[in-house]
């Protein structure tokens, strides 16, 4: 029978949780785990939480959670495709201008004043929904700094639940 929760929630206060794996989780799990969904987990932090044993990890929800910072150690999610972290008090996003292979990223409803400029570098990134956050401007691509040639095109979600083109 496969190993189902590798990953277990664990409260260090009553209002306090982080993510750690539980010690009878098999070594190979952490390397084959594609997809980790800690939505509604109360989680305030993910700082202790150590991203270089999720190898094939290519979805990670952490949507409707405490956090208000995210770790920058993301960047190391190379086979990461999906990030949604919608419904969080985040304030900022890391640099993850390395995750080559991001297509969606989800951050609705958030405290976001501006987003990463390496946002930009993320060469597969098709799809930002940023709604509902406190961005006062938007970061053209820095031109020759790119890593990857700009998208030719990025469909921003608006609240209007319509999309639009830049």
């Amino acid at each position: 029978m496969p190993f189902i929760c590798p990953l277990v929630p664990a409260s260090s206060h009553m209002n306090t949780t982080f993510l750690k794996f539980a010690p009878s989780s098999p070594p190979q799990i952490s390397h084959t785990l594609t997809l980790l969904d800690v939505s509604y987990a109360k989680l305030s932090s993910l700082d202790a939480f150590d991203y270089s044993q999720l190898h094939a990890l290519q979805t990670l929800k952490l949507d409707h959670n405490e956090l208000r910072t995210l770790p920058g150690s993301l960047g190391e999610l190379s086979h990461l495709i999906h990030l949604s972290c919608c419904n969080n008090k985040l304030v900022s996003l890391p640099t993850i201008g390395l995750l080559q292979r991001l297509q969606i990223l989800d951050a609705h409803n958030n405290s976001l004043t501006e987003l990463p400029v390496s946002l930009w570098n993320c060469a597969s990134l098709i799809h930002i929904n940023v709604t509902s956050n406190l961005l006062a401007s938007w970061h053209d691509p820095p031109g020759d700094n790119l890593v990857a040639p700009a998208p030719s095109a990025l469909t921003l979600s608006s609240d209007s639940q319509s999309e639009r083109t830049v």
